[in-house]
């Protein structure tokens, strides 16, 4: 049976500087590698195409589908667009730009048939005579992190040099036909676009779906020997919270949360508090888990008891039941990404004052869901959000009335400022603003005429809108059930620490719902 397995470059972008004369004499390789990271890299295939049928007035751009052979069978095809950047009649030579927009990959065997499509592990690499180019997803993500369209790589032929630009940033490289030299050349290629490693790690932007279920054996913190256990979760900048469990060494809390990140470098942390009425909560243990840990099991529940352990990293008493679901995917192009781009980017981009979807789902939700029990506390299908962000990404036009499921819309609207790089309010202002949750009205306003103007702008119109959104009492959301919400997108100290996040996290809450309630005076 054939298994299918597509992939796609929107970003990858080499440039050669050609000589019209000698342009008949070169053949483009287009080799396919299965990235391994303890091994080396197993051949998939080559496409090849030969440039013969090309001249300085040759018409151009050229779009065509090239079959990917291996040991003389057709295993998949690429799609290749190349077309000339610009040209030198004088030295009559031009730049040729051969770019792999997509592809896909049929009839594999081995170990190809059930990693290639999962975790898109899919090098190019592109060879015209003895120059070589090498590209991967890390790649892409490199581009889109610097804002950029394209990586401009030249090549000396005469001194077989190599120079790749990424940003202000200029690294050059000698090569020539001896495969030692590719490989040394090839290894170096690799440090630069994977980050000073060998490895080949791209930070993966995605969703973690979390079932939290029970815990057993947890320590006796009360002089009853029990506890009234409940949990915090955080990743980054978000945080859930369990229900509180009376009495219970071994509660079941059977609670689902739903986070976003921007990489798989970050850990899901949970910590275990005994509820104490009228005092502080007493730390009963945490479990940290590294998203790393579950790149591999892509979309797949993994369910398994997890020990908890104190504040120092030793075992403790307890276990906490989890089911977790990590799906993960590469970012797109720079070009055309909405969810992560900064926001002055964004703005000077669509030529607007607000993001078109921020004001697109506002706009819907405002004329049919204010009265929606739950809005934005109640989650969307995440499968939903997950297409309509990637087709966002990607560049389609998006109609939010086209969505049907109104927390859909209310989930997406709250993963575009979970997803800024930078929070509305900056991290040099964090502590200020939330210093200011006991001051007067007249402080908060500087805070406030202190921002950046597209970061003013932006906060107004969404505090605005909040404002309307508690004032329908039928979603039952009033203000401070949405500072909840939105405070901690909106306040995040640059390096959070859990520390940091339970002694702030009132204020931060207190400053969320000043602003919302008082917005008008405050922005005017």
């Amino acid at each position: 049976m054939s298994s299918l397995r597509t992939f796609s470059y929107s970003v990858c972008v080499f440039i050669y500087e050609c000589s019209t004369t000698s342009l008949e004499a070169l053949t483009l390789h287009v080799e396919l590698l299965d990235h391994d990271r303890l091994s080396s890299d197993d051949p998939i295939g080559e496409a090849q195409l030969v440039l013969d049928m090309f001249s300085a007035s040759s018409p151009l751009p050229f779009d065509t589908w090239l079959p990917v052979m291996y040991k003389g069978k057709q295993h998949g095809k690429v799609h290749l667009l190349l077309q000339p950047v610009s040209k030198n009649t004088a030295t009559e030579s031009f730049t040729l730009c051969p770019t792999v927009k997509q592809g896909f990959l049929e009839n594999l065997g081995g170990t190809h048939a059930g990693e290639l499509g999962d975790k898109k592990r899919v090098w190019v690499v592109l060879r015209l005579q003895h120059m070589l180019v090498f590209s991967s997803p890390e790649l892409k993500k490199q581009l889109a992190a610097v804002s950029l369209a394209a990586v401009s790589l030249n090549f000396d032929l005469a001194e077989r040099s190599i120079s790749l630009c990424v940003a202000h940033s200029t690294f050059r490289f000698r090569c020539s036909e001896d495969q030692a030299q590719f490989s040394a050349w090839r290894s170096a290629f690799q440090e630069i676009v994977c980050g000073g490693s060998a490895r080949f790690d791209p930070p993966l932007s995605g969703s973690l779906h979390v079932e939290l279920l029970r815990g057993r054996d947890l320590p006796a913190m009360d002089l009853g020997g029990t506890s009234d256990p409940f949990c915090l979760l955080t990743l980054a900048h978000q945080q859930e919270r369990t229900q509180v469990i009376d009495s219970s060494l071994n509660p079941v809390w059977s609670r689902s949360f739903h986070f976003s990140t921007t990489s798989h470098r970050r850990e899901l942390h949970i910590i275990v508090y005994d509820h104490d009425f009228g005092r502080s909560n007493d730390f009963m243990g945490q479990v940290s888990i590294p998203l790393s840990e579950l790149t591999s099991s892509r979309g797949k529940p993994l369910k398994k008891w997890w020990p908890v352990y104190t504040k120092s990293g030793k075992p403790t008493k307890g276990e906490l039941e989890l089911e977790l679901t990590y799906d993960w995917e590469l970012p797109c192009s720079a070009e055309t990404r909405v969810f992560g781009t900064p926001l002055a980017t964004l703005l000077a981009r669509e030529q607007r004052q607000i993001p078109q979807v921020v004001e697109q789902c506002a706009t819907r939700l405002r004329e049919v869901a204010l009265e929606l029990q739950g809005l934005f506390r109640v989650p969307g299908s995440n499968a939903e959000i997950r297409q309509l962000r990637q087709r966002i990404d990607a560049g389609e036009e998006f109609d939010a009335s086209t969505v049907d499921h109104l927390h859909t819309l209310g989930s997406l609207f709250k993963l575009y400022f979970r997803e800024l790089p930078e929070p509305l309010v900056p991290h040099e202002l964090y502590q200020t603003f939330v210093d200011a949750h006991d001051k007067s009205t007249e402080t908060l306003a500087e805070l406030i005429a202190a921002l950046p103007a597209e970061n003013r702008a932006l906060l107004a119109y969404l505090m605005s809108f909040l404002d309307e959104v508690q004032a329908s009492e039928g979603n039952l959301m009033n203000v401070q059930n949405l500072a909840i919400v939105f405070g901690p997108t909106i306040l995040q100290p640059e390096m959070p620490t859990q520390a940091t996040i339970l002694q702030d996290m009132m204020k931060v809450n207190a400053v969320t719902a000043l602003l919302i309630m008082k917005h008008a005076e405050l922005f005017s």
